[in-house]
């Protein structure tokens, strides 16, 4: 074992791990939304991640998710980014990850034909998070790297995710605060088919304003949103309308 020898130990800087075997509950998009998108993660997977989550604190060596692909939806799709948002929420609820990595970060038609041949759709790429079609000179952002700007935008180097618990199954949290930049900010997932109205209430901490934020559903990307005030004088509340089936993204001042 690597990290029980401590001459060895000194060398390993992350311990990494991929979501597979194709089709594993964390590698299909289907099984995702099937999954945790409606409220029941894989248990064997769940204990997987708790596990990797123990080893990283017992050695204090951060755990990073390092590759995924093979999701199986139209990377074109809400539903795609959907299910990526959960995983990586996911990813850093049970696995206490500090990193998310997806297939390739670009990838182009003539590679693509390259290595896979002529009839295979440059849309199966699903994973790797810019899509380019030499021919079109057309770029397409994924909604995987979709699902990842809604973290990556949001929560800079040197952000901690604090612990976050949501009282509706099909409403997702994940929290983070800065304090060298005096930041917080959320990344909110609505699976229902309805609309929510999700408050969320903090501890230890008030924000000084109004938040800002961007939302994802349908056919939009990444939608500015207005101001979001907090409810309470304190600055320790704030509410916000999320669509259904959509993944929101939210940070202000503290």
């Amino acid at each position: 074992d690597v990290l029980a020898d401590p001459n060895a130990r000194q060398y390993v800087g992350a311990i990494g791990y991929h979501p597979y075997p194709y089709e594993s509950p964390y590698a299909s998009m289907e099984k995702i939304l099937a999954g945790p998108g409606m409220g029941r993660p894989d248990a064997a997977a769940v204990a997987d991640r708790r596990a990797l989550r123990d080893l990283g604190r017992q050695y204090n060596i951060p755990v990073w998710m390092t590759e995924v692909s093979h999701g199986g939806l139209d990377p074109r799709s809400m539903d795609a980014l959907r299910a990526r948002a959960i995983e990586i929420h996911d990813e850093l609820a049970y696995a206490d990850a500090s990193a998310f990595f997806a297939m390739h970060e670009m990838w182009d038609s003539k590679s693509n034909t390259e290595h896979f041949g002529a009839a295979r759709s440059l849309l199966k790429e699903e994973d790797t998070i810019v899509l380019i079609e030499i021919g079109t000179s057309s770029v397409l952002i994924t909604g995987t790297g979709y699902a990842i700007g809604h973290y990556a935008r949001w929560v800079q180097r040197g952000a901690l995710r604090v612990e976050s618990v949501s009282d509706d199954s099909l409403v997702m949290v994940s929290a983070f605060t800065d304090k060298k930049r005096g930041k917080a900010s959320f990344v909110i997932i609505n699976n229902a088919d309805t609309v929510k109205t999700v408050r969320v209430h903090m501890s230890g901490l008030a924000f000084t304003g109004p938040l800002e934020g961007e939302q994802s559903e349908g056919d939009v990307r990444w939608k500015a949103l207005g101001a979001v005030p907090t409810t309470e004088a304190t600055g320790d509340e704030f509410a916000v309308t999320v669509p259904a089936k959509s993944v929101t993204s939210l940070g202000g001042t503290f």
